[in-house]
């Protein structure tokens, strides 16, 4: 087999002049079966997701995913976690971007989407607008989140403008992080949540595109997790699209599993095709947890197959 990585950029649709990573993988041994694309979590980027890219690819799908705006090399090193203040819109709207570029290319061929965590919010809210485009999708790792709270976006913004959230003078500064040879228990200790498994939890903080620490500007991309539970946002989404929604049992995003459950109750009820899946003794990422990590992978690849 033989699986071809592309990197490429595109414009971001934001106001900002910013450009968007995004990867391709692919195995030119297979026949392509559909394409999938990828959306990772806060603090963290695209080819993080190799692992999980290749075993698909393997299988047939031509995976894609971008890193989102403040976000791996799309931000670049110097400029981790720095948001421009239309970040909210232009997150979902760059989603848009890479589909056109992927459906133009691969037009005969089903469509797919994933999102894991800020993914799968971001995701939800995507679904809302663009779901007749889409085969089908899989929400992995999502918060719960009261309808309510979305009243909060207004706040957000008006928080930025009282704290002065400078993007241009942040871009001016270099923030890259600093290179850690070794994993500061204080680091590894608040990351419980992420992982049973301490070798991810240890990758994650060695490396320097993961983790970022937060600034003011974190406030224009927090509107974004409120977006994904918008009043009405579920009644938004195709009737006929079949979605998939998986999480770990131990995972505080989640509510320990709760959080996904109530989703999948309420889409049920508003007559949406979804099915669940919690993992047991599992956290947030059940993706790189060692005693599920096949059986998930081998689960995503059943739920894409059978929706080809």
């Amino acid at each position: 087999m033989a699986i071809v990585k592309e990197t490429g950029t595109f414009k971001s649709t934001s106001k900002e002049p910013v450009n968007i990573f995004y990867a391709v993988w692919r195995d030119d041994s297979v026949k392509p079966v559909g394409v999938l694309q990828m959306e990772h979590g806060i603090n963290e980027y695209i080819e993080r997701y190799e692992p999980l890219a290749e075993f698909l690819a393997k299988q047939g799908y031509i995976v894609c995913g971008d890193d989102h705006l403040g976000h791996g090399k799309t931000s670049t090193l110097a400029h981790i976690a720095v948001f421009p203040k239309d970040t909210q819109k232009a997150i979902v709207s760059d989603m848009y971007e890479l589909y056109k570029i992927m459906h133009k290319k691969y037009s005969n061929l089903p469509y797919f989407l994933y999102g894991h965590s800020l993914g799968s919010l971001i995701v939800r809210t995507y679904l809302t607008k663009h779901s007749k485009d889409l085969k089908a999708a899989i929400i992995c790792g999502t918060g719960y989140f009261p309808s309510v709270l979305s009243v909060l976006n207004p706040v957000l913004g008006i928080l930025s403008r009282l704290l002065r959230v400078d993007y241009d003078k942040m871009m001016q500064k270099d923030m890259t992080p600093p290179n850690k040879t070794t994993p500061p228990k204080s680091e590894m200790l608040q990351l419980f949540w992420l992982s049973y498994d301490k070798p991810n939890i240890e990758e994650y903080v060695l490396n320097p595109y993961d983790g970022a620490p937060a600034n003011k500007s974190i406030l224009n991309l927090a509107g974004c997790l409120l977006d994904g539970g918008k009043p009405g946002w579920i009644r938004r989404i195709s009737k006929k699209l079949p979605m998939y929604i998986i999480s770990g049992d131990a995972d505080p995003v989640g509510l320990w599993g709760r959080g996904p459950k109530i989703i999948y109750r309420e889409m049920k009820a508003a007559g949406r095709n979804v099915e669940l899946k919690i993992y047991p003794h599992t956290r947030h990422e059940i993706h790189n947890e060692p005693t599920v990590k096949d059986e998930v992978y081998n689960d995503i690849l059943t739920f894409l197959n059978k929706n080809l």
